[in-house]
């Protein structure tokens, strides 16, 4: 029987490197969703064990009618992943308007919560969800990214308060939360990613480098993957021991 996972943000570096691990077995079922990036769809159409949805996520509605179409698809849900987010305005708070807010906390919180009120019904017992926060927010994030940051730490109390929610069905809910890891979001206008900005950034942690997007999927794979279901309401930081 095929595990069914459905991926929000597939198109991402992260989503990609965790479809690239998931699609060569045999027994899971992978929905992604996507909203940019033209060449993704080409990248996997060919594949059997793959359904692409393209859509995006502005409002509540629009969540709901992408999750109409996921349980049409597969009517029951053994893994959730939330990887979609990205920062709208680089504006400090104190010149953030209303509109730029709310914008930032659809994409990056709001979108995640909506698409749950239409899904948790399709969750299969022992079903695990993983949100994608960021080490950063936890330590007051950046000037250029503050509801960027304010939505991802809303994320870890999603993960607390879902986890207690969803116990009863011993659906675990964990979050992950990276550090400084090697991805076009630190990406320059070159799209040249070797910067002196990004070199410099490498050396915040005790290990002196930056992470991978692998070294992210092998994390997810063992809490979507593995049978051992004890591993609940945590947010596991991946970031080489920063802020330590």
């Amino acid at each position: 029987m095929y595990k069914k996972i459905l991926i929000f943000g597939a198109s991402s570096d992260l989503g990609q490197e965790l479809i690239k691990s998931l699609i060569v077995k045999k027994d899971t079922f992978i929905v992604g969703h996507y909203n940019e990036n033209s060449n993704f769809y080409h990248n996997y159409k060919n594949y059997k064990n793959i359904f692409l949805i393209k859509s995006d996520l502005r409002n509540k509605k629009a969540c709901k009618i992408l999750c109409n179409k996921i349980i049409k698809k597969i009517s029951k849900i053994d893994s959730i992943i939330f990887f979609n987010g990205r920062i709208s305005s680089t504006k400090i708070w104190t010149e953030l308007t209303e509109k730029e807010i709310n914008k930032d906390l659809q994409i990056n919180f709001l979108s995640i919560f909506y698409s749950m009120q239409f899904l948790y019904k399709f969750l299969n017992l022992k079903a695990k969800i993983v949100f994608l926060s960021t080490s950063s927010a936890t330590h007051g994030g950046g000037d250029s990214s503050f509801v960027y940051g304010w939505a991802k730490l809303s994320l870890l109390y999603l993960t607390k308060s879902f986890a207690r929610f969803f116990s009863k069905k011993s659906i675990t809910v964990n979050s992950i939360s990276p550090g400084f890891i090697n991805t076009k979001f630190h990406k320059n206008n070159k799209n040249n990613w070797n910067t002196k900005k990004n070199k410099k950034r490498a050396q915040f942690n005790l290990l002196k480098k930056a992470g991978t997007t692998k070294q992210i999927a092998e994390a997810i794979n063992l809490m979507i993957l593995s049978d051992n279901n004890f591993i609940n309401a945590e947010n596991i930081k991946i970031d080489g021991g920063e802020y330590v």
